[in-house]
Formats: C-alpha cells, sequence, structure tokens
C-alpha cells in the first residue's frame, strides 16, 4: 500500500506581509473610538510602556495588558466589534499582491497557514476571508485580567507551534512556501524550501538577497 504523498504548505506572516502596518495599535483604536470609557482599563499598560520598550516586559504579557480594556465590554458586544475592525481596518489594508498570492497557492492545492505573533482573537476573521486552513497566534485567555496561553507566536516559537500540530509531518516542507518581512521569522523562512522576503525590512532584504532568496514588494 503506498503512503499518502506529502502536500506542500504556503506559510504567511501577516502585519507587515499581507497588510501595511502593525495591527495591535489598531486593534485598540478601533476598540477606543468604539468604547471610549474603556480607556480607564489601560492605565496598567501605560505604567508597563517603558519597561516594555527597554525590553524588560515580554510582548505577550504586554499584549494581555491591552486587552485588559477589550474584556470589560459585555460578552456580547465583543465578536461584533472585532467583526467591524476587519471590515473597516484590517480588510482595506490587505496588500493586493499577497491576497494574490495566497489565492495562487490555494489553486495550487497547498496546504494555507496563517502564522503570526498578533492576537488570535483579532486573526480569526482573516484566516476566514482569506481562506487559511490553519490559524497559528498568539493566543489568550480573555477573562479578566487576560492573560497568555504559551509563548507569543514570535520568531523560533512559530516553528515550535508548527512542530505541535498533528499535521506537521504530512507536510512535503522542501517544496514548501514562507513569506514574511521581518528577519525575526528566519525560523519559519529556513523551515520551508523556497523562503520569500515579502516587504522586507532592510536586515531581512541584505540577508535575502546574500542567500539568494525570492524578494517581493507587494502594493
Amino acid at each position: 500500500m503506498n503512503a499518502t504523498p506529502r502536500r506542500p504548505a504556503a506559510l504567511f506572516d501577516f502585519d507587515g506581509t499581507l497588510t501595511r502596518r502593525d495591527t495591535m495599535l489598531g486593534f485598540m483604536l478601533h476598540l477606543l473610538r468604539q468604547q471610549p470609557g474603556a480607556a480607564r482599563a489601560l492605565g496598567p499598560a501605560l505604567r508597563r510602556l517603558p519597561a516594555y520598550l527597554a525590553g524588560r516586559a515580554g510582548k505577550a504579557d504586554m499584549k494581555a495588558l491591552l486587552l485588559r480594556a477589550f474584556v470589560r465590554l459585555p460578552a456580547e458586544a465583543r465578536e461584533p466589534l472585532v467583526r467591524r475592525f476587519h471590515d473597516a481596518f484590517l480588510a482595506p489594508r490587505y496588500l493586493a499582491g499577497g491576497v494574490e498570492r495566497v489565492a495562487w497557492h490555494r489553486r495550487q492545492g497547498h496546504l494555507l497557514v496563517l502564522a503570526s505573533a498578533s492576537v488570535e482573537l483579532y486573526l480569526r476573521p482573516v484566516a476566514e476571508a482569506l481562506g487559511f486552513d490553519h490559524l497559528l497566534a498568539t493566543r489568550m485567555q480573555l477573562d479578566d485580567p487576560p492573560r497568555p496561553l504559551g509563548a507569543n507566536c514570535y520568531e523560533r516559537e512559530k516553528v515550535n507551534r508548527l512542530l505541535a500540530e498533528p499535521w506537521f509531518g504530512q507536510v512535503d516542507w522542501p517544496a514548501s512556501w514562507a513569506y514574511s518581512d521581518h528577519s525575526s521569522d528566519l525560523p519559519m523562512l529556513m523551515l520551508c524550501g523556497h523562503p520569500v522576503a515579502a516587504n522586507p525590512k532592510p536586515d531581512l532584504r541584505r540577508f535575502a538577497t546574500r542567500a539568494g532568496w525570492d524578494i517581493v514588494d507587494w502594493k
């Protein structure tokens, strides 16, 4: 009996790769425009900001502090707000070239994976809208106060999350693709046989040029 052929995957970072800007700040601004009173919950995050900027506070912990404003919303208001954020803020900022590349991989029958350090909470509508098969993102327990569920999905942690997936061994990794704009994603990019620097920051552009990787600048 023949073994099931392995399937190539296409891994996509999100912020700066498929969209024009960082999304966590955009989410908080959207939340505060919709619910101005939620600003009162951001005091702990503002007090922690100097430590975060100095590298003494973790990114996942900072995201949890920012989400204090979100969890103060009534439960029935949360999902509509997240959907409005996607439709009003995220969808208009998708990079057309990136969306076209996702569609190309779908036509090839590749396994589509959105792998981002952004919060899973507001990336679910993105994964649904763009037709991703799997979403790997920073997970949060949305109690009051919120707390991280595991590590920030960043740098090597993206590969750790991939390794933990039950479908990891069913992927043809030498035939797979990965896209990112940032050198923090080198572990994910180097996992795949076709790494692509997408809208790369200068350090990744230099690395990709030296390594002979594909470089794309999506509009």
